[in-house]
């Protein structure tokens, strides 16, 4: 029995990163066990062969219902997996009932540090979210993507926890889109956590600056590298969201679409992730080529914001 239970969805174009994100957790965290929602069939048995003990995989079809898959036939694959992360998220919750938190992590995050911290922030509460955080460039963003990043979300095993998973679910039932519907206040999966500490006692809104950083926060910090550590001001590096990083091949990359990031960010976050990520590809599809070229993406020459050859 594991403490802490997390999940997460990976389709064909985040294989290699889920690969790297499990890398990651395994070496800085203990006592937790990890489920996969695999999206594709190709994932399903890529990952099967890695032999991870602390990991679980899960087959699409075995979670989907006649509600999910009536929402599935008008949406694009990555709306319906947005549309998925309560409901996987839940489904854990079901199944192992003997975890004291579960948590959703997207696969383009990776980790510098243990995520158990997280909870010991506030041990009693219900859900456990992420704010944007938004630099001064990004801050026009609150009114369009929403106030907080559903890449994480936490929760406690609790009766209130439960009812709170199951109304976001239903809503990303009803609507879960790529558009912008500044008049409902609606992003995908994503707005809807708004609403939440409205709506349902005990929600914490974490602290610490590690966590969930991102291209759209990373400006606000002073980054420092510590032994084995990076610091955000004066917190631990806990996860990087890697949101918006182009993989062109396994040793070069597009770092975001909507900004120049910093190069002590660079440095001390983005290299070792991307030698972990660049190193992934090349085992993979040496030992799976049907994989090759998963993921990769080359987008238009004004959408190419900070290149990078590692």
């Amino acid at each position: 029995m594991s403490r802490f239970h997390y999940c997460t969805i990976a389709s064909n174009n985040h294989l290699f990163k889920v690969i790297a994100m499990h890398n990651s957790l395994a070496s800085k965290c203990t006592d937790y066990k990890l489920s996969i929602l695999c999206f594709d069939r190709e994932v399903y048995e890529v990952l099967s062969v890695q032999n991870w003990s602390d990991t679980e995989l899960i087959r699409l079809e075995t979670i989907e219902n006649e509600e999910l898959l009536k929402a599935k036939a008008n949406r694009h694959g990555w709306e319906y997996a947005w549309s998925l992360k309560p409901t996987l998220l839940r489904n854990i919750m079901l199944r192992d009932t003997n975890a004291d938190y579960y948590a959703f992590f997207d696969a383009d995050i990776y980790f510098f540090s243990n995520p158990n911290s997280i909870f010991d922030e506030a041990p009693g509460a219900n859900l456990f979210l992420t704010d944007h955080n938004n630099s001064a460039s990004f801050a026009k963003y609150y009114d369009i993507s929403g106030k907080f990043n559903s890449g994480f979300v936490g929760c406690r095993n609790s009766p209130t926890a439960a009812m709170a998973i199951d109304w976001w679910g239903a809503k990303t039932i009803d609507w879960c889109y790529a558009r912008f519907d500044m008049e409902n206040k609606r992003y995908g999966d994503q707005r809807y956590l708004e609403q939440l500490p409205e709506l349902f006692p005990g929600i914490h809104i974490v602290r610490s600056k590690g966590a969930n950083v991102a291209h759209w926060n990373i400006e606000n910090y002073t980054i420092t590298p510590t032994g084995n550590n990076v610091f955000m001001n004066s917190d631990r590096l806990i996860f990087y969201h890697y949101s918006g990083l182009f993989i062109y091949n396994s040793r070069e990359y597009n770092l975001s679409w909507a900004t120049h990031i910093p190069e002590n960010a660079v440095q001390h976050i983005y290299i070792p992730y991307l030698r972990d990520l660049g190193n992934t590809i090349e085992t993979i599809e040496i030992a799976h080529p049907r994989c090759r070229n998963y993921g990769y993406q080359r987008p238009d020459a004004g959408m190419e914001l900070h290149y990078v050859r590692i």
